[in-house]
């Protein structure tokens, strides 16, 4: 089987990455592959509790119950998304019983020993940037990761040039002390902000104008003073108006990051 695009949320480690990997490898397997990253995501196979184990599409399966299956015959599926938690009770639904669907596969014998071997977990280049070439970033995708991780400091410089360069030394200091979040909350992927002079994807929607205090309003004056952020492919004059005063009327406002969390940005 080919690799599919999955999701994977690590409520141990506080990691969540997207990956392409093959479903037909088993959930011991993908555990170990898991393990293998660094740093290591999941929980350890070598001892697990009865308690541990993986959430797919919100449904609960007990490590030591399946770590036989694959994850294709636990129904996991392209763009799936896979939690790994060392408590199933507090964050899905009961726990699959073993049944004879066939979930609980054998062990490997020697008659497997002719399978093809099977692929390591591979980031995706456009969703990690453990994979992602920092210095070879756009302005937009700079803006975009560095208010995603809470950036939150003044630029120096005045060029939009030297700002770009300011941003991504910053990324490479933040990815030597460890992960980095790259993609935005699911409750906000693939919807739009409605406002009176049109739409803000979410996707977009990485200024926030200090003189509001509700998403729309935050979104309007963000449209008002970028109008680019609308377009599939914003520019990078956007790093230009960061800490700037908001261009709205009467506003008074600033310019600055907002990092998908509170509303208005503390």
């Amino acid at each position: 089987m080919s690799d599919v695009p999955i999701t994977v949320d690590c409520q141990i480690s506080a990691q969540k990455f997207g990956f392409d990997y093959e479903l037909d490898n088993t959930l011991e397997v993908f555990l170990n592959d898991l393990q293998d990253q660094q740093p290591p995501m999941g929980f350890s196979n070598k001892k697990p509790t009865i308690n541990e184990g993986v959430l797919i599409d919100g449904t609960a399966y007990v490590y030591e119950t399946h770590r036989d299956a694959t994850l294709l015959s636990l129904g996991a599926k392209t763009n799936s998304h896979i939690t790994l938690a060392e408590y199933l009770s507090v964050c899905g639904p009961s726990p699959q019983s073993v049944t004879s669907t066939g979930l609980r596969g054998k062990r490997p014998s020697s008659k497997l020993s002719n399978k093809k071997p099977r692929k390591q977990l591979q980031m995706k280049p456009h969703k990690g940037l453990k994979t992602v070439d920092i210095d070879g970033l756009s302005g937009f995708q700079c803006v975009k990761i560095a208010a995603l991780n809470g950036w939150n400091e003044r630029l120096n410089s005045i060029s939009a040039h030297q700002r770009i360069d300011e941003l991504k030394a910053w990324l490479h200091m933040r990815r030597s002390r460890g992960s980095v979040r790259t993609l935005i909350p699911d409750q906000f992927k693939d919807k739009t902000v409605e406002t009176p002079i049109g739409e803000l994807p979410y996707e977009n929607f990485v200024l926030w104008c200090t003189g509001t205090s509700t998403l729309p309003n935050g979104a309007l004056h963000t449209l008002l003073n970028a109008e680019s952020l609308a377009e599939s492919n914003p520019g990078d004059e956007i790093i230009q108006i960061i800490g700037a005063k908001c261009s709205v009327s009467g506003c008074g406002g600033i310019i600055r990051l907002w990092d998908y969390k509170s509303t208005p940005p503390k």
